[in-house]
């Protein structure tokens, strides 16, 4: 117990989180344009554990096994119970833009019109996940895994006013509701790699032959276009095995 007490210990470490914010304003404004503000939030928090776990070989040690080198593939059967890397990553970027024409109607015309102009507002809010596993079980057999999502957290449409209790409450129920639902995904892809050497070399009649198995299996889920949700969502997705052999002639003459 002792040893995985340390484990989690090693996990939790605070040197494996990173995490960084930026923000950003511009204002601008000239003979057209009364105003043209902007506002750019960006952020993100990453976990990365690294390890080096421990390789246990438990027909290593059995003495009469060691001098028969037709039993050296029980000999060097080893495992790993823990995991080589595990990486999390989010990170957000969210963009408020608000503008409004300036009333030039007196310079044109001579005389200044109420007309009805309207402040233009552009929001995005995207938020991406990236997850990375590797995990070698045995020093022959390893596998990998990689994913990303890509979420959009909805707002609102119009003006962020905080002068309006009401509604700028209403604004923060709507936001904060989507923030726990994750946001609505956009994209989701993931890629599956493992590998296999085969253990020629570890048979004496054939130990000149080096051979490897590689299974890499992709997935994509893309959303319908939010304006055209009718047409359903897409998915995507492939697989491919291939088997690698060669040989070293060498070893095969000096057997």
């Amino acid at each position: 117990s002792g040893g995985s007490k340390i484990g989690i210990i090693k996990m939790l470490d605070p040197g494996n989180f990173t995490a960084n914010y930026s923000y950003n304003e511009t204002f601008r404004r000239d003979v057209n344009t009364e105003f043209q503000m902007r506002r750019e939030h960006r952020g993100g928090l990453t976990y990365n554990f690294s390890n080096t776990p421990h390789q246990f070989k438990p027909f290593s040690k059995i003495g009469f096994l060691k001098d028969l080198e037709f039993m050296k593939w029980l000999t060097e059967f080893n495992f790993y119970l823990g995991i080589k890397q595990l990486t999390a990553s989010t990170t957000m970027d969210r963009q408020y833009e608000s503008s409004r024409v300036r009333n030039n109607t007196a310079a044109l015309l001579g005389v200044e019109t109420n007309l009805l102009i309207n402040t233009q507002v552009v929001k995005t809010w995207q938020w991406n996940r990236n997850y990375a596993l590797k995990y070698d079980l045995t020093k022959a057999l390893k596998f990998d895994f990689n994913a990303q999502a890509q979420a959009l957290v909805g707002e609102p449409a119009g003006v962020i006013d905080t002068s309006d209790e009401i509604g700028y409450q209403a604004y923060r129920d709507s936001v904060l509701q989507n923030l726990r639902s994750a946001g609505e995904v956009t994209t989701y892809n993931h890629n599956v790699t493992g590998t296999y050497n085969l253990p020629f070399d570890k048979l004496p009649l054939v130990n000149f032959i080096n051979s490897d198995v590689r299974y890499q299996g992709t997935y994509r889920w893309d959303r319908a276009p939010f304006s055209q949700d009718s047409l359903g969502n897409t998915i995507q997705n492939s697989r491919n095995v291939s088997l690698n052999l060669s040989g070293n002639m060498t070893t095969l003459y000096n057997k």
